[in-house]
Parts: C-alpha cells; structure tokens; sequence
C-alpha cells in the first residue's frame, strides 16, 4: 500500500499548535465536474521544487481527514508534478460556518468549489470524511516565478495561512563549477582514477 506522511502544524482557535502524524492514502483532485484519484506518490511538502520554465503552477487547499474531523490547508500544484501540501493548517470546524468567506490568494472559494460540496462529494457528513482521505482543490493556473506564495485567508477570524515554495530551473546547474571526484581513504584524500 503506497501513502504520504503528513506532519502539519494545526493551528487552533486559540492560537494553540498541535502537529499529529496523518497516513494519507488516497487522494482525490477535483477537477469540474468529479473527483479524480491522484496517486499518492505526488504529494510533497518540500519548500523547493524543480521544474522546466514551460511548465504552471496552481494555488490549492486541501481538505484532509484525520481521526476527529478535518484539516484545511493550502498548498500549489504543478501541472507536470507533485502536489504540495503546506505544513500549516487549521481544523476545518472553525471555519466551517464562514467557509464562504473563506479566500485563497485573493479568490473565494467557491471559484473552485467550496469546502461543503466537495465533502458531499465523497459521501462526508458536515465536518468528516472517511479516513486516510484528501480532497485537493485547484486555483487557477498560472507560469512559473522563482518564488510562488499561496495565502489562505480567513477574514472572519482574521487570520492567515502562507505556504513560500522556491522554484528551481532544471535548465539551470547549481553548481558554478563542478567538483573532481574523489574517494575518501581515512583522514586523507588523494585524486584516484575513476574506473566506472
């Protein structure tokens, strides 16, 4: 069985911090109409990601399921590659009677779908869905930057979420000049040749 180790930070009403181990092991886009399984071998939570300059990037938040309810986070998704999941979050319950006002980098929710409908989706009650469970919903594509912020809001409470991921070129080598290999022989080092 393949899943994800999530470990986000939950920020609670009261501004208490609670970081539980969530198994995650199955994933679900939500592309209009339905629900489409993503492979959970897509899901990260890197700052820093590679990619090619053609490819986009979406601001996202995810509903995941733990064992007393839901978190929502926000993340971004390459069109070509994984899904990132930031680790901050907040449980669902204390946004869910203001989920409307809800904003993600600017946009309500509901210009993707609002949190409620896509938990009907997956035969979810109010504030739960089965375990093991997330449900992750795209913004609008956009090209890449070297640096993409995903904020979501909460302007009821007046609070925030930020997720910063770096973008690497592939096309660009980190290295300005690439090191000679080497073996290590105890304390000293000596060129050797490479017979590979």
């Amino acid at each position: 069985m393949s899943f994800f180790l999530y470990k986000p930070h939950i920020e609670g009403s009261k501004g208490q911090i609670t970081t539980p181990d969530v198994l995650i092991d199955r994933v679900l886009n939500y592309k209009q109409p339905e629900l489409i399984p993503t492979s959970t071998n897509l899901l990260t939570s890197s700052y820093f990601q590679q990619s090619i300059k053609e490819n986009k990037i979406a601001p996202l938040y995810a509903l995941t399921s733990l064992g007393g309810g839901l978190i929502i986070s926000p993340g971004a998704a390459l069109k070509d590659g994984p899904t990132n999941l930031a680790r901050k979050a907040w449980r669902f319950s204390t946004v869910s009677k203001h989920q409307e006002k809800l904003t993600l980098n600017g946009l309500p929710l509901h210009k993707t779908i609002l949190p409620k409908e896509a938990i009907s989706l997956v035969q979810g009650v109010k504030n739960k869905m089965p375990r093991g469970l997330t449900v992750i919903c795209l913004g609008p594509w956009t090209h890449l930057t070297q640096t993409f912020v995903v904020e979501l809001s909460d302007p009821i409470l007046g609070r925030s979420l930020k997720h910063n991921i770096s973008i690497e070129m592939t096309d660009k080598d980190q290295w300005p000049s690439r090191p000679i290999a080497r073996y290590s022989t105890g304390p000293t080092q000596r060129k050797v040749e490479d017979y590979i």
